[in-house]
């Protein structure tokens, strides 16, 4: 798939943590999540506008989607664009309530969630995300033909 890529990226940088032990930073990021706030982010490279088919990749944390998706969704304007969500997530955690709250944000915003997807990734070896990933390319690929895509991820 031929894409524009724009990473999502905060200001302040979130600091790294060992998501095996339970820390007063993974509680911190979890409640960010979970109160849905929206950090600064740093501008992005390409225009929305510029598109007419916007790919969100995104992680779950706290079975929400991660604070800087909440501030790219609430500052662009997605009116006439078709958007595909996909979502890493826990392989044995549902996470509906995320893709819910993504799809329902974006719609809000005007775009038209046109597909969805989900990428099992804590303790699933990498061969197997990588499969995962080509799946979901390989379903996404006659979606190209409605316009050039960007890619956006956190």
């Amino acid at each position: 798939m031929d894409a524009d890529i724009e990473e999502i990226i905060t200001e302040k940088p979130y600091p790294k943590v060992d998501a095996s032990k339970l820390s007063m930073t993974i509680i911190k990021l979890s409640l960010s999540a979970i109160f849905h706030r929206r950090p600064t982010i740093k501008k992005l490279e390409h225009k929305i506008a510029d598109y007419d088919l916007v790919i969100i990749c995104l992680p779950v944390w706290a079975n929400n989607m991660a604070p800087p998706l909440n501030t790219f969704i609430a500052n662009w304007e997605f009116e006439h664009k078709n958007a595909v969500i996909v979502i890493t997530t826990d392989p044995k955690r549902a996470s509906e309530h995320a893709l819910y709250d993504v799809k329902h944000k974006m719609d809000a915003r005007g775009a038209t969630v046109i597909h969805e997807d989900s990428v099992a990734v804590l303790g699933v070896p990498d061969e197997e995300i990588a499969n995962q990933a080509r799946a979901i390319a390989l379903n996404l690929k006659p979606l190209v033909d409605i316009g050039k895509p960007i890619a956006a991820s956190k």
